[in-house]
């Protein structure tokens, strides 16, 4: 009977052991990686099962708040794909096949949706109205159950089915003439329009009419949102009398050519917006894929996506819940510049373009943002 040999000597022993050590680091770091992957898979599903909450509601929002709430749909879309090109690496193939696919559908769903709400309903008599209701009702369950069968999970076809049953009691109460409707506060936390910084559309269009204004101001002001494939100038003598405000745009370039208090730019999406200096701050929110040129004392930026940013700022630039933005410096001519610049109160500031607060780095570590290369910047003329 031959008996087993074991190797003693130290440099092998040394070897075993270094061996065993690299094995257990691979298999923790693995395990970490699968753990991570969980919970990126978690957060996506609940985002998406998020969006197909909302897309069941559409039709039950109040009409003047419909095209901010598709809005933030289609935001919410944009985000999911983008965690989900980031993560493509460590996420299973099926997931990500079941996943667009939904993605896909839900973009459906959406378009269909915002060629219904251009539709008008014919004015009905008294007596008739319980068969619209009752029409309503099949149609919103009907959707529900288109949404249920592109969906995989029987989970979801389940949850779908229930929504559209709360949707229809809801409908049934809410139902009314739309178009000179309040919306109350409560209803906009229910709807999740409650920001503060966001107003609808119908306060915009009130605050554009300020009756101190002159009808050719007010038009200027009011031509500033829900516009597409449009190219715009506003040139004004003197400052613009209010906040210059633009909301739900696409596929458009925008000049402002005049000093204004401030600017609240919201939905803007595939655009080029030039600003003059702005006196007090500038919002950016919901942005997605747009070139901004703009000069504030203050500039913030929230929920935006692959968007390219060249700002003069004498204080620090806050990005919130941001990807893909990209930094430079404030680089557009136009005549009088220097005037201009001094009037609106930067005439002995230095621009702090870089000095940039990124929550998102702060909560995980990963930047929101890149500055720019030197070939990378544009310069902007204004004649």
């Amino acid at each position: 009977m031959v008996s087993p040999r074991f190797r003693t000597d130290s440099n092998y022993q040394d070897i075993l052991r270094k061996s065993s050590s690299c094995t257990k680091a691979i298999i923790a770091e693995m395990s970490d990686k699968k753990s991570e992957a969980e919970d990126i898979m978690e957060q996506i599903n609940r985002d998406v099962d998020e969006i197909a909450d909302m897309i069941c509601r559409v039709q039950i929002i109040p009409k003047v708040m419909r095209n901010n709430f598709i809005g933030h749909i289609q935001l919410k879309l944009e985000r999911v794909r983008l965690t989900l090109a980031e993560n493509r690496a460590s996420l299973p193939s099926r997931d990500l096949q079941r996943l667009g696919k939904k993605l896909s559908t839900y973009d459906n769903r959406l378009r269909n949706e915002a060629v219904r709400k251009r539709k008008k309903w014919p004015n009905r008599k008294d007596d008739s109205e319980s068969e619209s209701e009752e029409e309503f009702e099949d149609e919103r369950i009907e959707e529900s159950e288109e949404i249920s069968e592109d969906e995989s999970d029987d989970e979801s076809e389940e949850k779908c089915e229930e929504k559209s049953e709360k949707i229809s009691e809801e409908k049934s109460e809410k139902i009314s003439d739309e178009s000179n409707e309040e919306i109350s506060d409560s209803e906009k936390n229910y709807f999740g329009l409650i920001n503060s910084d966001t107003t609808n559309s119908e306060q915009s269009d009130s605050d554009n009419n300020h009756p101190t204004y002159d009808s050719t101001e007010a038009q200027l002001l009011k031509s500033l949102s829900d516009r597409q494939n449009a190219e715009l100038c506003v040139k004004l003598p003197a400052e613009m009398p209010q906040a210059v405000r633009i909301r739900n745009v696409k596929d458009c370039t925008i000049a402002i050519c005049c000093l204004s208090p401030a600017a609240d730019l919201y939905l803007v999406r595939d655009s080029i917006i030039i600003m003059y200096p702005v006196r007090t701050s500038v919002m950016i929110e919901s942005c997605i894929n747009c070139t901004i040129a703009c000069a504030a004392q203050q500039i913030r930026v929230k929920d935006s996506i692959n968007c390219r940013l060249f700002l003069y700022t004498t204080g620090t630039t806050l990005l919130e819940e941001c990807n893909a933005i990209e930094i430079g410096p404030y680089n557009v001519n136009f005549p009088k510049k220097e005037e201009i610049f001094k009037e609106g109160g930067f005439s002995d500031t230095v621009n702090k373009w870089k000095e940039v607060e990124d929550l998102k780095m702060v909560n995980n570590g990963t930047p929101a943002f890149t500055i720019m290369n030197e070939n990378e910047l544009e310069e902007f003329e204004i004649e």
